[in-house]
């Protein structure tokens, strides 16, 4: 039986507010993905993956917005996802940060995962799909690449633009918003959703960090990361990997991840 990956029932209340926000009823959203609202009474529930892609699909449906995932990328602040969220902004630097990202997505997410490539001068950040039940994928994907070069823009103090931005997804009717907010060379139709950028990125300062706060925030996320079921393959080498460079303080910038 093919394994069901999961995402914390905390990921659709920015998508539920989103709709709103553009007049729509909960309900109605709630219909269009097959979704029980009483989840949500827990907290620390979770869902298929694939219906939170569902939930992306029907927000843009229903609000009539082509771009909704970008447009919740750049308004989504990272302390909506908990502990994940928190690590991140709390790390020293925006490399640390990715590391710390890569390292614990799944406790948040399982049915994706990050990587990160270093080669000289570019740095490749890639998203890349573990669960196959997920069809429509554009503005899930569009969501995390738009979050994270957003984020890094905010949490660094530095208006930084990649050079290139992949995605998966065919292109879109319009793609102005798309180079409104990466403001890069973006391909479709890639084999791969992919951010390159200056590898000098990497060790900007993450102006709002507390390096205290942040040792107890990574205690709590690997204590919560032991509790997920471990993953095989290239995501267990790149937690492994991860967690020795960031116990023993390496550059962040690690080249072994890929």
């Amino acid at each position: 039986m093919p394994r069901e990956y999961t995402i914390l029932i905390k990921s659709v209340n920015k998508i539920i507010d989103a709709v709103k926000s553009e007049g729509v009823e909960p309900e109605e959203l709630y219909r269009a993905v097959n979704f029980d609202p009483a989840l949500l009474d827990d907290p620390d529930n979770r869902i298929p993956f694939s219906q939170f892609g569902a939930f992306y699909e029907q927000g843009g449906r229903l609000t009539g917005d082509d771009a909704f995932g970008l447009h919740m990328g750049e308004r989504v602040e990272p302390e909506l996802f908990d502990i994940l969220g928190y690590v991140v902004i709390n790390s020293p630097t925006f490399g640390e940060a990715l590391n710390r990202l890569i390292r614990y997505h799944s406790i948040w997410n399982d049915g994706a995962f990050y990587n990160l490539d270093i080669s000289g001068a570019q740095a490749r950040l890639t998203y890349e799909y573990l669960d196959e039940l997920i069809d429509a994928r554009r503005h899930d994907c569009e969501m995390t690449l738009s979050i994270l070069v957003s984020f890094a823009r905010r949490g660094t103090g530095v208006d930084w633009m990649p050079h290139e931005v992949s995605f998966q997804h065919s292109k879109p009717k319009s793609i102005a918003e798309h180079q409104r907010i990466f403001r890069a060379q973006i391909h479709f139709d890639r084999p791969i959703n992919e951010l390159i950028f200056d590898s000098s990125l990497l060790a900007l300062p993450m102006m709002k960090a507390d390096p205290g706060l942040c040792v107890i925030l990574d205690r709590h996320a690997q204590e919560l990361l032991s509790r997920r079921p471990r993953a095989d393959g290239l995501i267990n080498q790149v937690r492994q990997l991860l967690g020795e460079a960031l116990n023993v303080g390496d550059d962040p910038r690690i080249e072994t991840i890929s």
